[in-house]
């Protein structure tokens, strides 16, 4: 077990409450160079930025990051301690497509089985103060501002910054991953954007609020799409918002994605701006004998002001059924 805290130094050894490493991302890079999966790092409240605060952190072994701690390391409550990873102007230029997490080097292209576990637990993620965003001029139709009473006007992307989510991975992880306790604010691509070779996916009770393009997206690596599970679960998703300014593509809450099965249950989404739920994905030609292995299931959600709540391929084509959840229901009873 490792600690790292604010008040910490960097000098320390980070193997007690009393003697924590400042920079996680050191720590990180200890666990690393001393091959020690399974390790657990405890993290103090504060603002953590990575190497030379490039806003970053990078995850290269099957770890335990549980943050939320007081500076003593004798309270829990993520709610209280906030930990939390929040760049700002500065890192624009530093930290460009990396994720404010990134999880790299796990995959295993030629094995059959999992090679560990990432748990990522009690962080809040922010893009807020980092994003680009234009001036708050009302008379310029291009930003988007409705009067001068707001803080900025509509961002924009920069090409700095595509593919910057709260959480992601470089190439495939083979492993399972939990993700839990966390808030995920703000961002410019997503919540969490992550690839799976195999394992099992579990991301539970977090709050997603204003994420762009979509709050959750896993891909499976899998060639026969069967080796990766996902439960999505006790989550709350509200106001993902689209790409642009038309605001007809993206703003997903949750979406399904080719060789995975998803079980999403237990979740609140409202006021997504495209769908709540999307499964438009679809495996076809000469993988269509994968895509008809895949199960989805989505029990027992509340859904509030979605145009969808779940977006589905059009059976004729050339476009998207939007299923509420309310004639779902009604249909399921009636049979």
């Amino acid at each position: 077990t490792f600690y790292a805290s604010p008040a910490g130094s960097n000098r320390a050894d980070g193997t007690s409450p009393a003697t924590p490493k400042k920079d996680l991302q050191a720590v990180l890079n200890y666990i690393y160079d001393h091959s020690l999966d399974g390790a657990e790092i405890l993290v103090a409240e504060g603002n953590y930025l990575g190497t030379m605060d490039a806003g970053y952190i990078e995850i290269r072994n099957y770890v335990k990051i549980d943050g939320g701690y007081d500076p003593t390391f004798s309270r829990y409550n993520p709610r209280k301690y906030i930990t939390r990873i929040e760049p700002g102007e500065a890192q624009r230029p530093t930290n460009g497509k990396k994720g404010l997490i990134t999880i790299s080097g796990l995959d295993d292209v030629s094995g059959n089985r999992k090679t560990g576990k990432v748990i990522i637990t009690g962080f809040t993620f922010n893009h807020g103060y980092e994003n680009f965003y234009m001036p708050a001029d009302p008379r310029d139709p291009k930003n988007g501002c409705p009067s001068k009473a707001f803080e900025t006007g509509r961002m924009l992307d920069d090409p700095t910054q595509i593919e910057h989510p709260c959480i992601k991975s470089e190439q495939a992880i083979a492993g399972d991953v939990l993700i839990a306790n966390c808030i995920f604010l703000n961002s410019p691509y997503f919540g969490i954007r992550i690839n799976s070779r195999r394992g099992h996916i579990e991301i539970a009770n977090n709050i997603f609020v204003s994420n762009r393009y979509g709050a959750v997206r896993v891909d499976g690596w899998d060639k026969k799409g069967e080796a990766t599970q996902v439960d999505f679960h006790n989550n709350v998703v509200a106001f993902s918002w689209c790409r642009d300014k038309t605001m007809e593509d993206m703003g997903y809450g949750f979406e399904c994605m080719t060789r995975v099965n998803c079980r999403v249950y237990h979740n609140i989404f409202a006021c997504n701006n495209y769908a709540a739920i999307a499964r438009t994905h679809v495996l076809s030609g000469p993988d269509k004998v994968i895509e008809a292995k895949r199960e989805t299931s989505f029990m027992d959600n509340a859904f509030f002001l979605n145009p969808a709540d779940v977006l589905l391929p059009a059976p004729g084509g050339g476009g998207w059924t939007k299923v509420k959840a309310a004639q779902r229901s009604e249909e399921h009873t009636s049979e």
